[in-house]
């Protein structure tokens, strides 16, 4: 096979993110190696979170409910379908590959679908009054326009990037449950302690106690290596094999715990991740909007502190949600209607919260981290202070 040129055009778009669904295990190693070794820079394979399109055998087994979730959880994003034969009607944003995948048309349509999804942003024109009203705000004098027009399109740019990763990651479609009805509300829990979120958290615990390296296997998700003091991960797992395990309850028997004790404390491995970024995802994932069991929906929270969503998993609103909780208690059944967006976006946003201890029920009418304490004067004052009272006494006469 011919290596393959990217073209120059294309050289400044960011990686087109591409996930597959239907594919045999052979398939997609095949098609993992192709594009590590031919279109790096241009397209990765991610998991269905992270996706810009996703990429569907239609001759797999139980390929048409796959397409049909797949327009259901985000009807406006790209697909490539793959299928031997040809079809009358395609589904909107679709693209039709057939079998066999010529390489050079394969690229191609990768290269056309990642100019299309980047698109080169429209320059922002501003009038003169709009000119006016930002330099005044701003509190500038003279000839300020391009340094304006920076400010503002840099903050646009900031705004639409977190927008993009919240729309990115998929709750999951549970509809909002009537919280008032006993036989609904336990629709809402999910237990972490069935899920790969609470093994982690347990192997945390012991691996702490035994002042130990501690490592996670199984035939779901492979070996996790987990450095409890170095607050480390070192996951052998690929990342949709993971997706998959983190989504679904785990038995205990499937999953050994072993202590490495001669392992240092730090790890050396370039795959390592940050503890606390690998538990808000994988409270994520196991929540799917649910509430961990437990959890008392009409008590209020609070925010201790804000979760680092820089370097974490965004889930949809978790900036407004957050906003929320950080200035005052609040129920988390009313932060959805307080929001206007359904609960799931809340409850799972709790979930990730919970996971790194973020938020705490707020028992009392004020919680104790919104009060400021005054600071009482020490009974002994000191000559300086002694000093600067004469002299302020004696200007005030």
């Amino acid at each position: 096979m011919t290596n393959i040129t990217v073209p120059n055009k294309l050289s400044d778009l960011p990686v087109l993110k591409l996930c597959t669904k239907g594919l045999s295990e052979r398939t997609t190693r095949t098609m993992a190696v192709f594009i590590e070794r031919q279109l790096a820079g241009v397209c990765e394979l991610v998991p269905g979170d992270l996706a810009d399109a996703v990429l569907i055998d239609l001759d797999a087994q139980g390929a048409k409910q796959l397409m049909a979730e797949q327009l259901e959880i985000a009807p406006n994003q790209p697909m490539l379908l793959l299928s031997l034969s040809t079809l009358d009607q395609l589904p909107p944003n679709a693209i039709l590959l057939q079998k066999p995948i010529n390489v050079d048309v394969f690229f191609k349509i990768l290269c056309d679908l990642r100019s299309q999804v980047f698109k080169p942003r429209q320059e922002c024109h501003f009038s003169a009054a709009n000119e006016q009203v930002l330099q005044s705000r701003l509190g500038r004098a003279g000839d300020t326009g391009s340094a304006t027009k920076t400010l503002v399109e840099a903050t646009d740019h900031a705004a639409k990037h977190l927008n993009s990763r919240e729309s990115h990651f998929y709750i999951g479609s549970m509809p909002d449950v009537d919280l008032s009805q006993t036989g609904e509300r336990a629709k809402v829990f999910y237990d972490p302690r069935e899920f790969l979120l609470g093994f982690v958290q347990k192997a945390v615990a012991q691996g702490l106690e035994a002042a130990s390296v501690v490592r996670l296997s199984s035939f779901a998700f492979g070996d996790i290596e987990i450095y409890p003091f170095a607050r480390k991960v070192v996951s052998h797992t690929p990342a949709s094999a993971l997706y998959a395990a983190g989504r679904l309850p785990l038995r205990e028997g499937d999953v050994r715990i072993a202590f490495d004790r001669a392992a240092p404390q730090f790890p050396t491995s370039e795959q390592q991740e940050s503890l606390d970024e690998y538990l808000w995802k994988l409270a994520l994932w196991a929540s799917r909007g649910r509430l961990p069991v437990g959890t008392d929906p009409d008590l209020p929270v609070v925010l201790k502190r804000w979760p680092n969503l820089t370097r974490l998993l965004v889930s949809p609103h978790a900036t407004r949600i957050a906003g929320l909780w950080a200035r005052e208690p609040l129920v988390l059944s009313n932060s959805a209607t307080v929001l206007c967006i359904p609960q799931r976006y809340v409850f799972a946003f709790y979930s990730a919260c919970v996971a790194l201890e973020l938020v705490t029920p707020a028992k009392r009418a004020l919680d104790p981290l919104l009060v400021v304490e005054t600071v009482r004067p020490h009974e002994k004052r000191g000559i300086f202070r002694m000093l600067l009272s004469k002299l302020v006494g004696n200007r005030e006469e």
